[in-house]
């Protein structure tokens, strides 16, 4: 299963932290009020400051409230 086919309610509490591969936290993120995992990625690549460049980043979201976790490999284009 992959992370576009969770279910996410509105009223769920998601959690997604973006790092790169040497584990170094590039953003930290509490999320609410969202509906599909196309917008929490928006979100995500929002979040990756400017400066960061580009690369593979490691995405790990987790819905506090269905209890669900997924983690995905992304590359970032700038």
């Amino acid at each position: 299963m992959n992370m576009s086919s969770m279910t996410i309610h509105a009223t769920d509490i998601l959690y997604a932290t973006i790092s790169r591969l040497g584990g170094a936290i590039v953003a930290h993120l509490r999320l609410s009020g969202i509906t599909d995992m196309a917008a929490v990625m928006k979100r995500v690549l929002g979040a990756i400051p400017a400066g960061s460049g580009t690369g593979l980043v490691t995405v790990s979201v987790r819905n506090s409230t269905a209890g669900w976790n997924r983690t995905e490999r992304i590359m970032v284009r700038r």
